[in-house]
C-alpha cells in the first residue's frame, strides 16, 4: 500500500494536469465563439437593405446579438475564473504534499517533483491569471459599442435617405 502522502501527491498532480488542460483547451473555444459573435455584428452591418427598413430591425437584431454576446462572455469569464481557482487549489495541494514528503525523506536523496513543477511562494505570481478575463471583457465592450453604433447608424440612414439618381446625358452639338 502506498504512503498517504504519495497518494496525495499523485492525486494532486492528476488534478492539476486535468484542470490546467481543461482551462487551456477551453481558450480556443472561448475566442472562436467570441470572434463568431463579432463576425455576426460585421455581417449585420454589411446587410444594406435591412438598414433602410422603416422598422428598426437591424438595431433590434444587433441589440439581441449584443445581449447574447455579453451574457456568453460573462459565463466564459466566470468559468475561466473557476478553472483558475481549481488550478491554484491543485498547486497548493501539490505544494503541501511535496513539503510533507520532503520532511520525511531527505531532499537530496529523493527528488519528487521537478523544479518547474514546484509551486513555492516565489512562483505564485498572479499577474497573468486574469488575462482571459480582460480579453473577454474587451469582446463584451466591442459588442456594446457595436450595439450603440447600430442604433446610431440606423437613425442616420432614416434621416438621410439616399436620393434618387439623376441621369445626365451629355450630347455634343454640332
Amino acid at each position: 500500500m502506498k504512503d498517504p502522502l504519495e497518494l496525495a501527491l499523485e492525486h494532486g498532480r492528476q488534478l492539476f494536469v486535468y484542470h490546467a488542460t481543461q482551462r487551456h483547451g477551453s481558450l480556443n473555444f472561448y475566442f472562436a465563439l467570441a470572434t463568431a459573435l463579432l463576425g455576426g455584428f460585421a455581417a449585420l452591418f454589411t446587410a444594406d437593405k435591412i438598414w433602410a427598413l422603416a422598422v428598426p430591425a437591424a438595431p433590434l437584431l444587433a441589440t439581441g446579438l449584443c445581449v447574447v454576446a455579453v451574457t456568453v462572455m460573462q459565463f466564459f469569464i466566470r468559468l475561466d475564473l473557476r478553472n483558475a481557482f481549481l488550478v491554484d487549489a491543485d498547486k497548493k495541494l501539490l505544494s503541501r504534499a511535496e513539503e510533507e514528503l520532503f520532511k520525511v525523506f531527505a531532499a537530496n536523496e529523493v527528488k519528487l517533483i521537478e523544479n518547474s513543477d514546484r509551486w513555492g511562494d516565489e512562483h505564485r505570481d498572479h499577474k497573468y491569471s486574469f488575462v482571459v478575463e480582460k480579453i473577454l471583457k474587451v469582446f463584451q465592450a466591442a459588442a456594446l459599442v457595436a450595439m450603440v453604433a447600430s442604433w446610431g447608424y440606423w437613425t442616420w440612414v432614416q434621416t438621410h435617405p439616399a436620393g434618387d439618381t439623376v441621369k445626365v446625358e451629355i450630347s455634343r452639338h454640332k
